[in-house]
C-alpha cells in the first residue's frame, strides 16, 4: 500500500513583531472610540466629558499635592538650617561682646582715673583739693560749691548764697589740683557755754570728671562750720568743733550739749 503524498511547503507561519502588533491595536481602539463617539446621545457624551475632566483634574491635584509636600519639606530643611546659623552667630556675638565688656571692666577697674577728694574749712575759708590715684589721667574735672548762712542747730538758710566754681582741663597722676575760697561772712573761733551760738556757714558742694574711658563721675558733699569747744571734766577733757557733716548735724550738736550738761553738773557736785 503506497504512502500518502507529503505537503511540499514545509516554511513555518511568518510571526509579525509586537510593535506592528501595538498599533493595529491602537488603530482598532481609535476605530472603535470614533465609532462610539459618533452614534452616542448628548447626555453620553456630557457623561462622558464630564469623566475625563474629573479625571484630569484629580490627576492634576494629586500632582499639585506632592510637588506641594515636596516644596515644603525643602523649605523647611532650608528654615532649619537659617535658624542654627542664625542661633549659632548670634552666640558668637554675645560672646564676643561679654568678652570685651569683661576687658574694658578690667581696665577700667585697674587704669581709669580715681580722683580722691579733700576738704577743709577753718577761719581763712573752704579749701578743696583732687588727687589722681590712677595712672590714666582725669579730663574736664569741675567743683561747684554754695556758701550759706545758717541758723543752728538745724542749719536753716538765714540769706542767699555765694556760689564758686572751678574747671581743671586735666588731673594727672602724682599732680593735685587745690583750691581755696574765702567764707564771705565772719565766724567765731571758739565759743564757752553759749556754744554753737545761732549762726554758721554751710557748704553744699559737687566734683565730676571723666574717667578716660567715657565715664562720667559725680559726688556731692555739704559740711557746716562750728565754733571750737573744749570741756573740762574729772575723768578726761573733750574738745571739737570745727567742719561737721551736715547729715547728722543736730545729734552732733545736742551730744556736745549733753556732755556740757555734764561737766556742768559735775562742776556743781560737792565731790
Amino acid at each position: 500500500m503506497d504512502n500518502p503524498e507529503k505537503p511540499t511547503n514545509t516554511d513555518t507561519p511568518i510571526t509579525q513583531p509586537w510593535w506592528a502588533r501595538f498599533i493595529r491595536y491602537a488603530k482598532r481602539k481609535v476605530d472603535e472610540r470614533a465609532a462610539k463617539k459618533r452614534y452616542e446621545t448628548q447626555t453620553d457624551k456630557a457623561a462622558r466629558v464630564t469623566s475625563n475632566a474629573t479625571v484630569w483634574i484629580a490627576a492634576f491635584t494629586f500632582v499639585s499635592l506632592v510637588v506641594s509636600s515636596g516644596t515644603f519639606v525643602i523649605l523647611r530643611s532650608q528654615l532649619k538650617e537659617m535658624h542654627d546659623g542664625s542661633v549659632d552667630t548670634h552666640i558668637l556675638a554675645q560672646q564676643a561682646i561679654n568678652q570685651t565688656t569683661l576687658i574694658r571692666q578690667q581696665l577700667v577697674g585697674t587704669q581709669a582715673a580715681v580722683l580722691k577728694f579733700s576738704s577743709g574749712f577753718n577761719m581763712e575759708g573752704f579749701f578743696v583739693g583732687l588727687t589722681n590715684t590712677h595712672d590714666v589721667a582725669a579730663t574736664g574735672a569741675h567743683i561747684r560749691i554754695h556758701m550759706t548762712p545758717v541758723s543752728l542747730p538745724k542749719a536753716l538758710p538765714l540769706g542767699d548764697s555765694v556760689v564758686n566754681e572751678a574747671t581743671v582741663p586735666l588731673v594727672e597722676k602724682d599732680k593735685p589740683f587745690a583750691q581755696q575760697w574765702p567764707v564771705p561772712w565772719p565766724q567765731q573761733e571758739f565759743r564757752g557755754e553759749d556754744w554753737p551760738g545761732k549762726r554758721a556757714v554751710r557748704v553744699d558742694g559737687e566734683y565730676s570728671y571723666n574717667d578716660g574711658f567715657g565715664n562720667k563721675i559725680s559726688e556731692s558733699f555739704c559740711t557746716v562750720w562750728l565754733p571750737r569747744f573744749n570741756i573740762v571734766m574729772k575723768a578726761e577733757n573733750a574738745y571739737g568743733g570745727g567742719p561737721v557733716q551736715c547729715e547728722g548735724l543736730e545729734s552732733t550738736i545736742r551730744d556736745v550739749w549733753a556732755r556740757m550738761k555734764e561737766a556742768s553738773q559735775e562742776k556743781k557736785s560737792p565731790n
